[in-house]
């Protein structure tokens, strides 16, 4: 089959049980062989960006060949970091001799959601763009490309 993940990310403000919308999710950073999902499209171990579906929050990507049943995929990411811009995104307010500092990610928490999903083999370019939405190629080898 086929493998698509889409990994959602955001922030989470568990007091009151809601996403921060207003938080950058892009401050929350996945890497895949030493490098960001914006460096490229395609990374060493099969995986592909698609830059069209991929937003600040969703990140999807497709696996360049087909999996076999009982095998393993590569890995997709092997690093989460929060980059340290989070931690500048302060105000400051003065009362009198006081001032505060307040830090806009202050007592929020980060989420991270993989979703995978998988598409036949079998008229795999007419079933991907039925199920997902995405024009592929599948080339004499199985190897996929985005269109």
């Amino acid at each position: 089959e086929y493998v698509r993940v889409t990994i959602y990310r955001y922030w989470w403000d568990s007091d009151n049980d809601r996403k921060m919308n207003a938080l950058s999710p892009s401050l929350i950073e996945l890497t895949l062989n030493g490098g960001t999902w914006a460096d490229g499209l395609t990374f060493g171990n099969g995986w592909i960006l698609d830059p069209e579906a991929s937003t600040p929050e969703r990140v999807v990507l497709y696996l360049n060949r087909p999996l076999d049943s009982g095998d393993t995929s590569p890995i997709f990411t092997d690093t989460l970091t929060i980059n340290p811009a989070a931690a500048a995104s302060m105000t400051t307010t003065r009362e009198g001799n006081v001032i505060t500092t307040t830090y806009q990610y202050n007592g929020v928490e980060f989420g991270i959601e993989a979703e995978a999903d998988a598409v036949q083999t079998h008229n795999a370019e007419a079933a991907i763009l039925s199920a997902w939405g995405r024009s592929v190629s599948i080339a004499d080898d199985g190897s996929l490309s985005l269109n």
